[in-house]
C-alpha cells in the first residue's frame, strides 16, 4: 500500500493563535488573581487577598509571557514558513 504524498502539512492553529495574541492573552490571564483578590476583599475578607492577588498576578504574567516567548521561538525555528 502506497502512502499519500499529497497531504497538506499541519497548520497548528493553537500555536499561531499564541504567536499572534499571546501578549493580550497573558495580560488577561494575569488579571484574574488581582480581580479575585479584590472581590474577596470587597466581600469582607482579609486585605491579605489584595496582596496575594497582586503577587499571584505578577507571577502568572511572568510565567505566561515566558511561555508565549517559548512558543514564538519554537514556531520561528521549527515550523515551515
Amino acid at each position: 500500500m502506497q502512502a499519500h504524498t499529497d497531504q497538506a502539512p499541519p497548520t497548528f492553529p493553537a500555536l499561531h493563535f499564541l504567536v499572534n495574541h499571546g501578549n493580550v492573552l497573558a495580560l488577561l490571564i494575569a488579571l484574574c488573581p488581582p480581580l479575585g483578590g479584590s472581590l474577596f476583599w470587597a466581600t469582607g475578607s482579609s486585605p491579605a487577598f489584595l496582596v496575594a492577588g497582586a503577587l499571584g498576578g505578577a507571577f502568572l504574567y511572568l510565567i505566561m509571557r515566558s511561555y508565549v516567548d517559548l512558543v514564538r521561538i519554537i514556531v520561528d525555528m521549527l515550523l515551515p514558513k
